[in-house]
């Protein structure tokens, strides 16, 4: 039984009510029985759009201002810089390693600069080659392209050049007794003893 209060000449007296049967109600989704289940699938971006997007991009970049160009560029030129010291740092102590570790863990500490690159949206020269796709298309002029070139470029060089002071005057060519430095120099002969075309082919695949 159910029981409810009634309020009457300033007293209270209880009276015992007969419970009543509530409608039943059924909450139901229209779309639950017609709809099925799906989950999400991954939708593979078709090549022409991706020829696409990187079209308007290199077109965009080509146009920046020359000043946030250089900015992003010298940005981009101590980040590879950086980058180039993690490997040379991940490099000590490598010799005793096989060839493939010791790669994975130099090319580890490279990639770093790679990705830094990439979060901060910095310009780096090597990307910046696949604005010939816009020129091949016609929506970017020569002249602006070899502007856009150029200045990055150079933009890049003085970015690891301040990098490479900052590292002098902090006294990283002396840490681990020189050992971080003779790695370097190690890493930097094996690549000028190259030849021209060996040095060609390994930009074209690193690219």
């Amino acid at each position: 039984a159910l029981y409810g209060w009634k309020v009457g000449m300033g007293r209270r007296s209880r009276n015992t009510l007969w419970p009543r049967r509530s409608p039943r109600i059924r909450y139901t989704c229209p779309s639950a029985r017609t709809a099925p289940m799906t989950t999400p699938a991954l939708v593979m971006p078709l090549p022409e759009d991706i020829a696409k997007t990187m079209s308007e991009t290199g077109v965009e970049k080509a146009h920046r201002p020359l000043g946030a160009m250089a900015g992003l560029g010298i940005l981009a030129g101590a980040y590879i810089g950086f980058g180039s010291l993690m490997a040379a740092l991940l490099g000590v102590g490598t010799a005793d390693l096989p060839y493939g570790p010791a790669q994975l863990a130099i090319g580890t500490g490279f990639a770093l600069g790679l990705i830094l690159v990439l979060l901060a949206g910095a310009e780096l020269f090597t990307g910046n080659t696949l604005m010939t796709l816009p020129l091949a298309q016609r929506r970017l002029g020569p002249m602006r392209l070899l502007r856009a070139w150029s200045v990055v470029w150079l933009a890049n060089l003085v970015g690891a050049l301040a990098l490479v002071l900052l590292a002098i005057a902090a006294g990283l060519h002396t840490a681990g007794d020189g050992a971080v430095t003779a790695s370097a120099i190690e890493l930097a002969a094996t690549k000028t003893a190259k030849s021209p075309t060996t040095i060609l082919a390994s930009g074209v695949l690193a690219n």
